[in-house]
């Protein structure tokens, strides 16, 4: 009787001890993702301050030039773009 009490105690020990170890990771991994998340946003403001940046390059150098700098040579979205701000 008492050996099935000990194996019991020893399986409830070893579950909460697998528990805790299981919780800990998840809580890394969930940590890992939202540090990646996090970085994923501040790249995705550095790229559209830098796409920004370029289409108001572009309409400058078109002001100055006289030429359509954007008809053509770049892709359709920043055309778009560049001629919705014309």
């Amino acid at each position: 009787m008492n050996d099935n009490k000990n194996i019991e105690i020893g399986t409830k020990i070893e579950g909460l001890k697998y528990h805790a170890v299981m919780s800990a990771t998840i809580k890394k991994e969930k940590l890992k993702r939202k540090n990646e998340i996090k970085k994923l946003k501040e790249k995705i403001q550095e790229l559209l301050f830098a796409k920004e940046f370029q289409i108001d390059y572009i309409l400058a150098l078109e002001e100055k030039s006289g030429l359509n700098f954007s008809a053509g040579y770049m892709p359709e979205f920043i055309t778009q773009e560049i001629n919705e701000r014309r």
